[in-house]
């Protein structure tokens, strides 16, 4: 161990150990007990992808863009990827409709409906909300 950047492969070849050698499981030990022997790198500082990308982000930030992420159906992927490429555009939605985060619905929206299938009623309660989802659920149902 006469590089200082060379890491010792026994714990009796550390100078001032802080833990007892004794109390520590050997390496046939370990490996009865499952474990494996692994030899890693780790990465101490950012790249210079890292930080590109940070910078994009805090420039996509400052400029009131955020990343969203959403859950839709297969079929409703590429609406939405049209819908955000057209609010980043500043396009017009179908029908002259905006996409505010404030507001009520066009129509009232009512969960009580007997006709209602549970999936329905749950579109219906999204709906009502005032988030950004629920101006999604409004903006491709056209209420």
């Amino acid at each position: 161990m006469s590089d200082p950047k060379e890491l010792p492969d026994h714990l009796e070849s550390v100078p001032e150990r802080p833990i007892d050698p004794d109390r520590v499981l050997s390496d046939d030990e370990l490996q009865a007990g499952g474990l494996q022997p692994v030899k890693a790198y780790v990465r101490t500082k950012a790249g210079k992808s890292a930080e590109r990308q940070k910078r994009y982000r805090e420039k996509k930030e400052a400029e009131g863009f955020k990343q969203t992420n959403v859950q839709v159906p297969e079929e409703h992927q590429e609406t939405i990827r049209e819908l955000a490429r057209k609010l980043r555009e500043g396009e017009p939605l179908e029908g002259g409709a905006t996409l505010k985060p404030e507001g009520e619905p066009k129509a009232p929206i009512s969960p009580e409906a007997e006709s209602l299938t549970e999936a329905d009623r749950r579109v219906l309660e999204v709906a009502k909300g005032k988030g950004f989802r629920s101006r999604l659920v409004r903006l491709l149902v056209g209420v």
